[in-house]
């Protein structure tokens, strides 16, 4: 018998569910900020948490707080953004689903040269249209036009990325939006600047009154 003062201090393991709803939480009631974005998601028992910032601290911070909530291991990583590149974090951040996105971006390396092709698939779609741009360092926006359908059911891309100045490593982003309906801005748009890219997204989607499903990922190119 375990005596009942041991008893009170023994406690189930939490299920990942129970970790990432909590996670979910946290995040949701801590988005102050129009360029700091986090990212939830679960495959099997194993939580990702990416976090975006224009600084390495918000992201250290959520860290520590996820830390003193969670028993179970979390994979938390950083990824410092440009100033530029801030209109699609408040993008992301204000579509349905947020934060734990339903497209799972994933990236053959994390990390390329200046020039070299980037490889990856999209996970989980389950709409009729998919789109994927990058948005880089001075927050241009060009779309990623090599998608190809996979045998196991998850979209393929590849898209060569290069640097316009120097040899310097910066993160570019990837958004993926999934849609039931043909999204006009990314033909009419491509080429803008981020803030008024997701500006003519996101009036978009609401005169259309659609539901998109997101995913996002960020390469360091150097």
């Amino acid at each position: 018998m375990i005596p009942q003062e041991q008893q009170r201090l023994i406690r189930p393991r939490e299920s990942a569910a129970e970790a990432l709803a909590k996670i979910l939480d946290l995040i949701s009631g801590q988005m102050n900020s129009q360029c700091f974005l986090a990212l939830a998601s679960a495959r099997g028992e194993t939580i990702s948490v990416n976090g975006f910032a224009t600084a390495a601290r918000p992201v250290s911070e959520l860290q520590r707080r996820i830390r003193r909530l969670i028993e179970l291991p979390i994979d938390v990583r950083g990824h410092v953004v440009t100033d530029a590149q801030c209109a699609a974090l408040a993008f992301a951040g204000g579509l349905e689903g947020y934060p734990e996105p339903r497209l799972l971006v994933e990236l053959a390396v994390s990390e390329i040269a200046s020039g070299d092709e980037l490889s990856g698939r999209i996970r989980n779609l389950s709409r009729k249209r998919l789109y994927l741009v990058v948005v880089d360092d001075e927050g241009k926006v060009q779309e990623v036009e090599q998608l190809f359908l996979e045998s196991d059911g998850t979209v393929g891309f590849r898209a060569p990325l290069t640097l316009t100045d120097g040899p310097v490593g910066t993160e570019q982003l990837l958004v993926a939006i999934a849609s039931d309906e043909a999204l006009e801005t990314f033909s009419l748009q491509e080429g803008e600047q981020a803030a008024a890219f997701f500006d003519e997204l996101r009036a978009e989607i609401r005169r259309r009154g659609s539901t998109v499903d997101f995913g996002m990922a960020s390469v360091i190119v150097r």
